[in-house]
């Protein structure tokens, strides 16, 4: 795209193509230390797939996501995106055992 449309020239693009694929090469070694780390599925995101730091369950679908995740969903439309009915913040279920479960397993993982 951006020599496509001549976007950068000469050095500039050089250094962006260098830029690109050091990028490419840290998302491989994060996904294969992700793939490796052998993590339980119910630890991971149902929207995002990754490991959890704040579970919440939204009421209405029962879906169990990340809070961040959630908020983010909530304060775009104030619907649960799975069963598109209305929902608030105040509304989503924390999972606090789960959520001590996941950080023990981050502990013991390190």
């Amino acid at each position: 795209f951006v020599r496509k449309y001549g976007l950068l020239i000469g050095n500039d693009l050089e250094e962006f193509a260098a830029f690109c694929k050091e990028l490419a090469d840290k998302v491989a070694e994060q996904r294969a230390a992700f793939d490796e780390a052998d993590i339980p599925e119910n630890y991971l995101c149902e929207m995002m797939a990754d490991i959890m730091s704040d579970p919440v369950q939204f009421p209405q679908s029962k879906k169990i996501v990340d809070r961040s995740v959630a908020e983010r969903q909530i304060m775009g439309t104030d619907r649960d995106p799975y069963a598109n009915t209305p929902v608030r913040v105040e509304d989503l279920i924390p999972l606090t055992e789960l959520k001590e479960e996941i950080h023990r397993f981050a502990k013991e993982e390190e």
